[in-house]
């Protein structure tokens, strides 16, 4: 059977090997031994640690959390409008997440624009977006693509259970204090698809599960245009659980 060093393997996941050997201890892994004492991992050594750590490829010029927030706004095409909400996405701290985005800034790889949103009244809110135009983005792309989620960084996201208030005006008439993500998420993937508030479609692309969305891709009167839209939606709320 195929065996992996540690160093390889915590090069692999972008950690370093004290902390790939720590998640080894916890998750109670029996890696074998070489005759001379190296440590070798199993392919399922490797999945599961790739799992509890995270993978976060090595982007020359970029630290560990540059790139775990600019991976967030890549798969964010409706950008991301605050730094928790850039936090949350990445599974960093918002301290970290906020720093990222600064020099991220800097180096013109995310571009912040002001756009008119509607929460009761319509304001301006600067949002967040990856810049898919700089020259790097052929290069960082595949890499980018490459970034999972530490298992214990989703598990540890407290999920919304309900619809914030300033996205009221894309369910019509209903109470919003009463619709329960658990129990709607169908439905409230169906009424922002519908709706077109891309800030109500940014939060929901967050807060929804894959099959909410799968759901509202098969209701009644959603055209191809939606339909699509909505599939990639599930997607890319599967791939963060990946």
């Amino acid at each position: 059977m195929d065996s992996r060093s540690a160093a390889g393997v915590a090069r692999e996941l972008g950690t370093n090997v004290h902390r790939l050997l720590r998640a080894v201890d916890r998750l109670g892994l029996r890696p074998g031994r070489t005759p001379g004492g190296q440590l070798r991992l199993s392919a399922d050594d490797v999945a599961g640690l790739a799992r509890e750590l995270g993978v976060t490829p090595r982007v020359e010029g970029l630290r560990r959390t540059q790139v775990q927030v600019l991976a967030a706004l890549a798969r964010a095409p409706l950008g991301l409008r605050s730094g928790r909400a850039v936090a949350r996405a990445a599974g960093l701290s918002p301290t970290a997440a906020i720093g990222a985005l600064r020099d991220l800034v800097d180096l013109g790889l995310v571009e912040m624009r002001q756009e008119i949103v509607a929460e009761g009244t319509a304001r301006s809110a600067e949002i967040a977006y990856a810049n898919l135009t700089h020259p790097r983005w052929p290069e960082l792309a595949p890499r980018l693509a490459r970034v999972r989620r530490a298992a214990r960084s989703v598990a540890g996201h407290r999920a919304p259970r309900g619809v914030p208030t300033r996205y009221a005006h894309a369910f019509w008439n209903a109470p919003v204090h009463s619709i329960d993500l658990a129990g709607h998420g169908p439905y409230v993937a169906r009424r922002v698809l519908l709706d077109g508030d891309t800030q109500a479609l940014a939060w929901a692309a967050g807060a929804l599960a894959a099959d909410d969305w799968q759901q509202a891709a098969t209701g009644r009167g959603i055209d191809p245009r939606h339909r699509a839209l909505a599939e990639n939606l599930a997607a890319g709320a599967a791939q963060v659980l990946a």
